[in-house]
């Protein structure tokens, strides 16, 4: 354990970063000990009366004792008010961290943040729409790569799901090689018959609420990443993941999962993913029914669009 009045060396100014912040509140103790510390200054030495001259057996210093350690002392006492200022502060250490790697690229535009999603419409499809219109002749490839590598990028679980089919990994080209494989891996999630079995792949062990969890949740990020799309003639999506998500119908239990109102769609997919990354099956039990309502037509759907 280092020295704690020992501060760390602060990060080195002259690299270039990206700052950020993190707040911890603590609480924070000390002993307090308080020990004397007395000094004399120069003495300042004045004459008492005429000095004399000392004779024969007469004492040098009547009525004085003469010291066998050829010094004199005594004991002086001052009550003391002690002010004592304490400083308190703490000191923060970061390990070396991980890195995960993506792509590498020759283009600058590869380290360009994705700008946020907004969605010019609000038109939200249930999973059943998609397990009819998840194919290559409703959607055309760019659309189907376009919402695959977006859903990628926003559920490690659904990734990880979705790579069993070859499909591309967000920066990757596509269409790919086998992404009619991986469209068909997109529609076994949206299926009820089949979308278990490959949960199952991910979370051995798990329990239909699991499946039909995995189903719906697929089927919500689809609304947000079809969200600019139009097939037949007809909108599909339009969920920004800002909307608000009524809960108001749940119990206090299920509530609770998500924090505070208003709870975003953002916040629900976060919740869920990590759920499901974790193999939670007593979690996405309770959140099931959640984005099975979320996964809904307009009017149905318990997203409030802004």
């Amino acid at each position: 354990m280092s020295d704690p009045k020992i501060l760390q060396e602060p990060c080195d100014p002259t690299q270039s970063a990206c700052s950020t912040s993190a707040f911890q509140q603590v609480c924070v103790t000390t002993q307090v000990t308080v020990t004397p510390d007395v000094c004399c200054n120069a003495p300042i030495v004045t004459c008492i009366g005429d000095p004399s001259i000392v004779t024969g057996a007469a004492s040098p210093c009547p009525g004085g004792v003469l010291s066998p350690t050829g010094s004199c002392s005594f004991f002086i006492s001052q009550q003391l008010c002690v002010e004592i200022p304490v400083q308190f502060r703490a000191t923060a250490t970061c390990d070396t961290g991980q890195v995960f790697c993506f792509p590498p690229s020759t283009s600058p535009d590869a380290c360009t943040p994705t700008p946020p999603v907004t969605c010019p419409f609000f038109e939200p499809r249930s999973a059943g729409f998609y397990m009819q219109n998840f194919n290559l002749t409703d959607f055309t490839a760019e659309q189907l790569c376009s919402a695959i590598q977006c859903v990628e990028s926003r559920s490690e679980y659904l990734a990880s799901l979705l790579a069993l089919g070859g499909c591309p990994a967000p920066g990757e080209p596509c269409p790919n090689a086998t992404f009619v494989t991986c469209v068909a891996q997109g529609n076994a999630l949206l299926v009820p018959g089949t979308v278990l079995a490959q949960a199952q792949l991910i979370c051995p062990g798990a329990p239909n609420s699991f499946g039909a969890a995995t189903r719906q949740f697929f089927a919500g990020l689809l609304n947000v990443c079809f969200c600019t799309t139009t097939i037949g003639g007809q909108q599909v999506g339009g969920v920004s993941p800002g909307f608000t998500v009524d809960l108001s119908g749940f119990p206090p239990a299920v509530q609770a999962l998500f924090g505070p109102a208003p709870v975003t769609v953002q916040t629900v997919i976060n919740v869920a993913d990590a759920a499901f990354v974790a193999c939670d099956f007593a979690t996405i039990a309770l959140i099931e029914p959640v984005l099975a309502a979320m996964a809904q037509d307009p009017g149905t759907t318990i997203i409030q669009p802004a």
